[in-house]
């Protein structure tokens, strides 16, 4: 994410403890009005146009996404929100994208998709 923002959008970002900060009204604008991915955590969705792009398109969210809040566990795939509209607009992705074998639990406030094969760019024994 870092990388798209000051390489796509020719933005400087900074860290800090709850992760990267962006100060640009515009981006805040682009993220909440023109994706519509919500701000805040909890208020998180799966941007509209990547339903309608490309599988590939798709593949490399569902990866971006891994690489922020997934990980690799004993014979799964975890991803994890505490967003309700995230974790249903993953599951779509993922079921639009071929992958079958998912369960998705609350655990407290937070959501866990478990996805028990391999992705193409995630690999499970």
């Amino acid at each position: 994410m870092e990388k798209s923002i000051k390489e796509g959008l020719n933005l400087k970002t900074r860290r800090n403890k709850k992760g990267i900060a962006i100060d640009s009204q515009i981006t805040y604008y682009l993220i909440k009005d023109i994706f519509k991915a919500g701000i805040g955590a909890y208020n998180k969705e799966v941007p509209e146009i990547i339903f309608t792009s490309s599988s590939a398109v798709k593949w490399a969210f569902i990866e971006a996404y891994f690489l922020g809040d997934g990980y690799h566990a004993k014979n799964r795939i975890v991803l994890t929100t505490v967003s309700r509209k995230l974790v249903v607009g993953l599951v779509l992705l993922l079921r639009m994208l071929g992958i079958k074998k998912i369960t998705l639990y609350k655990q407290r406030h937070i959501y866990r998709l478990n996805i028990f094969e391999s992705l193409p760019f995630a690999k499970i024994k």
